[in-house]
């Protein structure tokens, strides 16, 4: 099946768009005293999510996330003591993403899920518990406005 140049053309430029839209990082660090990954998006906002919870660093310990490598998109985070690697619409869609996706990897109440995500979107806790939450749904596509 040949590719024709203007097909070609196209679909680099539809991915260039894309990428123009989707959040990458800037910077990743291990915070020890949060026993985090905290990574910085050109969106403005920060994530951290406790390494257990992501997919290949489960059973990392604190040396091993003292290295981590930013690919050149900004759309992979590479641990190279691990030789692991997050891809971070994935990471941004699996955390932020559905309750149901959210529930088994960060805790199996609804309860422990809000406050989770309260952690990941950085909201202080006193202004996050007055009200009950509802389930809601966060799409990666939601953060590119």
């Amino acid at each position: 099946m040949a590719v024709h140049q203007d097909e070609f053309e196209a679909a680099n430029g539809k991915g260039t768009a894309r990428l123009a839209q989707t959040p990458t990082a800037l910077s990743a660090r291990y915070d020890r005293r949060l026993g985090r990954v905290v990574v910085a998006l050109s969106s403005g906002l920060e994530i951290a999510f406790k390494p257990h919870d992501a997919p290949g660093l489960e059973e990392a310990k604190q040396d091993d996330l003292a290295e981590i490598e930013i690919s050149p998109s900004g759309l992979g985070l590479h641990f190279p003591l691990l030789d692991a690697d997050l891809y971070l619409p994935a990471l941004l869609d699996g955390f932020l993403g559905s309750q149901r996706g959210l529930a088994p990897e960060m805790g199996k109440s609804r309860k422990q899920t809000d406050r989770n995500l309260v952690e990941l979107l950085r909201m202080p806790e006193s202004d996050a518990f007055d009200v009950d939450f509802e389930p809601i749904r966060i799409r990666a596509d939601d953060l590119r406005s």
